[in-house]
């Protein structure tokens, strides 16, 4: 391992070692230290996945981190050391496990986005004016989400000047996708989560409910963030949720959703597919000229 191969931050005072790469075995090593007490550590053999996006990997874990137990872990480790760290993350650690294993092919790590669903203009107007008409009244909440299987079908919120960014969306639709199932049993329900781009410091509250409540087939799901859960939010929303669900039953809207979704992950899917062909018929012409 050559003294060049140790890649620095020369923008703090402090240096830290952001990257060890090891040409020989192929290995790299990826830091990342957040508030002086939590290091993460990638280790990958890939050859082509570059340090800056083993980063962004290691952001998005931190990110989910933040998402289960607010900040206040960060300063819990600062004042005792030796916290034991488990405790507080027990029931999050399935997630971030089955996250782990796949943040290397998400979007979000990729792009720092979510996934849009694509639709053609007649079902995005219907859409529009649905969740406009539907969505609940007044400063009531922040933010919600309209959610097909995979994709996000529309972002509403209480007032223009709240800006939804795409970390709250990605960590928003993992944890539904994650626990898609017991949502399903509860709903209408609350859920608390720490949602980062509003605050880092305490929990918000979650509205879910969904247009399938006995789990089979096709449906929509809703999420609408707010700060405290009360039996007269849970009234109100769940109110604003089933009329946007009827209102697009009406017009066979959830249908079309259900068609063009499909549709946009199959042929996804199908790229992928094709962009693997071609990479290991490239890989055996070159081990070919070895």
């Amino acid at each position: 391992m050559n003294p060049d191969d140790l890649i620095e931050d020369d923008e703090s005072k402090n240096a830290k070692v952001k990257a060890i790469i090891s040409h020989a075995d192929r290995y790299k090593f990826v830091f990342l230290t957040k508030g002086n007490c939590l290091i993460y550590i990638a280790l990958s053999r890939q050859k082509n996945e570059s340090v800056s996006f083993l980063r962004s990997q290691l952001e998005m874990l931190h990110l989910q981190v933040i998402s289960i137990s607010t900040k206040q872990v960060i300063k819990m480790l600062n004042d005792n050391p030796s916290f034991d760290l488990m405790q507080e993350m027990w029931n999050g650690l399935p997630l971030l496990k089955r996250m782990s294993r796949g943040v290397n092919k998400s979007i979000g790590s990729v792009l720092q986005m979510y996934q849009p669903l694509r639709m053609d203009k007649a079902t995005a107007d219907h859409i529009e004016f649905a969740v406009k008409t539907s969505k609940p009244s007044g400063n009531s909440f922040y933010f919600g989400l309209l959610v097909a299987n995979q994709t996000i079908v529309g972002i509403f919120k209480s007032k223009q000047s709240i800006v939804v960014r795409p970390a709250d969306v990605i960590v928003l639709l993992t944890f539904l996708t994650e626990h898609e199932k017991r949502l399903q049993k509860r709903a209408p329900c609350f859920f608390n989560m720490c949602v980062p781009s509003l605050t880092e410091l305490y929990k918000m509250s979650v509205f879910f409910h969904t247009s399938n409540r006995n789990g089979k087939g096709f449906g929509l799901r809703i999420a609408i963030v707010t700060e405290e859960a009360s039996a007269s939010l849970v009234d109100k929303f769940e109110k604003a949720s089933e009329k946007l669900f009827t209102q697009l039953n009406l017009e066979m809207t959830i249908n079309k959703i259900k068609a063009q979704e499909e549709q946009m992950l199959y042929e996804k899917q199908r790229k992928s597919h094709q962009n693997l062909t071609i990479f290991r018929h490239e890989r055996n012409l070159n081990d070919g000229l070895h």
